[in-house]
Order: structure tokens, then sequence, then C-alpha cells
């Protein structure tokens, strides 16, 4: 299953679970989220291929005036949405009631169209 893809599952999988007010699901979808920024593997590569993983190294460069940290932007995207859920839906639940709704939508669009506005800006200050 291509990123994509699976972006598009996940976020289908969090609307829905939103819709029907399925908690577990959602903090089942935090946890997955959390594992794969940590170990920076998806879960649904287990059936293709495994992704080499990635040293994390304490690392900077400065090149011609723009510093580039070594890890990876997607990494620090899922921990960001991770987090994000986690204080909208278990945190304050009523006050941030549209913030997973905002969150699975923009998924959906960044595996339909291969381009997530997060992890562009992420990539703009400074991770690889």
């Amino acid at each position: 299953m291509t990123e994509p893809r699976y972006r598009i599952l996940f976020a289908l999988i969090l609307l829905i679970s939103l819709y029907y007010h399925w908690q577990f699901l959602i903090y089942l979808q935090i946890l997955v989220l959390i594992i794969e920024a940590y170990t920076n593997r998806f879960i649904a590569e287990r059936y293709d291929s495994w992704r080499q993983q990635t040293t994390v190294k304490r690392q900077i460069e400065v090149t011609q005036h723009t510093i580039r940290i070594d890890f990876e932007a997607d990494r620090i995207t899922r921990f960001a949405i991770a987090v994000l859920l986690l204080i909208s839906v278990g945190l304050f639940p009523q006050a941030l009631w549209f913030l997973p709704w905002f969150i699975g939508f923009n998924i959906a669009l960044a595996g339909l169209f291969n381009y997530c506005p997060t992890t562009m800006l992420f990539q703009k200050l400074g991770l690889r």
C-alpha cells in the first residue's frame, strides 16, 4: 500500500470514528501515529517491505545560509497530528470539536493530492 492510499484510508477511518463517536478507535489511531513516528515505519508497509530505518543523528548542517536538521519532516508531522488529536479528543472535546475533523479532511486531501502543507512547513523550517 502506498503512502497516499494509506493517508486516505487513515483519514476515512478517523472521520468515520469521529462521526460515530468511537473513542476507542480514535485513541487506537493516535497510538498508531505515535508508533509510526517513533519507529519511522508505516504500518501499511509491513506487507510490502519495511522501510530502511534512518538513525536519528544529532547533527545540524549549515550550507549557504540554510539550516538542515537531520530528522524527517514526516515523523514530526505524525507526532504533531497525534498530539493535536490527543489534545482535541482527550482533553477538550467540547471546545475543540472541529480540530479532529479539520485534521481528518487535511489528511484525506494530502492523500489525494500527495501534498501535505504541514510536512512542507517542517521542511521549510529545516527538517529533511
